[in-house]
């Protein structure tokens, strides 16, 4: 799964460290915080998005909005804000 320009946000700055409880397979964990990694993310950054994002996204839903942010090249507000509640 692809998720660079979900990752690419992360590099912003806008995601400071804190946890979250795990629902995603742990492919789809692995593919994204490698991605946002990757992209210059912190570890607990990158850990600190994707609590969020499980918590307030569905795994089936997570899967529409990686399609739709390839292929748009655009983020949804449904996981900016999710990330940004990171702060």
């Amino acid at each position: 799964m692809r998720l660079a320009l979900l990752a690419a946000i992360l590099t912003l700055g806008l995601v400071p460290a804190c946890g979250g409880t795990s629902k995603y397979p742990d492919e789809v964990r692995n593919n994204f915080l490698s991605s946002c990694q990757d992209s210059g993310g912190t570890p607990s950054r990158c850990d600190c998005a994707l609590g969020k994002i499980e918590a307030k996204v569905s795994l089936e839903d997570f899967k529409k909005e990686d399609t739709a942010a390839v292929v748009n090249g655009q983020v949804s507000r449904k996981i900016t804000d999710a990330i940004a509640e990171c702060r």
